[in-house]
């Protein structure tokens, strides 16, 4: 709403008087602003106005999470590098014995290992099994893949199992080793073992040390929580 009526001149005149007047010679009693205290109707006072356009969006934002809306954690996080669950393992078969890095991913109902490493520990194809992968978007593919068992133990040599993979012939790109930090005197505090920190390990790779040859899915995921063989 204006606070006044502008004629062709650009003079002012007052929209609540019933006498067509410039507005400065308004002799028509008005009520204090309950807003400024000024000499005008409320809804005339152009404090409000000047109120409404600097309010802050950080304090719009902050009265809105306290009415119970969700606040983003987008950037909550202090860095943008995200580690994912990667393991060293050592592969056996017959008399040779390889580390690996290994990705697990509990999203995925099959475990695989990658062609070259199948060729590499010399494993032996027990079946063979087709597939329809669902993928991210939607996506399906039809795929038949070989059966392997392989032997599998941890870095330390403590634990032992065997089970059965698919085979993949790549099944990600290069996950960098994870890095050094002040995190980790924080997690050996608690006895945890990161495999995959120890650069001095022998790995099995084909061009670069940072490639994943070992997918641990859910159908194995439980056994090795449990250390069941």
């Amino acid at each position: 709403m204006r606070k006044a009526d502008i004629d062709e001149k650009g003079r002012l005149f007052s929209m609540f008087c019933s006498h067509k007047h410039v507005f400065r010679f308004c002799r028509a009693k008005v009520q204090p602003c309950e807003f400024c205290g000024k000499s005008h109707y409320k809804v005339m006072c152009p404090e409000i106005c000047i109120n409404e356009n600097s309010k802050n969006p950080r304090q719009e934002e902050k009265v809105e999470n306290e009415n119970g809306r969700d606040p983003t954690l987008s950037n909550a996080t202090p860095t943008r590098k995200v580690l994912l669950q990667t393991l060293v393992v050592c592969l056996r078969g017959g008399n040779k014995m390889k580390h690996i890095r290994v990705l697990i991913d509990s999203g995925s109902s099959k475990s695989y290992l990658t062609n070259f490493a199948i060729k590499e520990m010399r494993y032996e194809c027990i079946a063979e099994e087709k597939l329809t992968h669902s993928l991210f978007g939607g996506k399906e593919t039809a795929e038949t893949h070989k059966i392997y068992l392989i032997y599998l133990s941890d870095f330390s040599d403590k634990y032992r199992c065997n089970f059965e993979v698919l085979n993949q012939e790549i099944i990600c790109s290069g996950i960098p080793r994870i890095p050094r930090g002040n995190f980790i005197k924080e997690i050996k505090k608690h006895k945890i073992f990161l495999s995959d920190l120890n650069s001095q390990v022998d790995l099995l790779y084909q061009f670069s040390p940072d490639e994943i040859h070992g997918l641990i899915g859910a159908d194995v995921l439980g056994k090795l929580y449990t250390e069941e063989t």
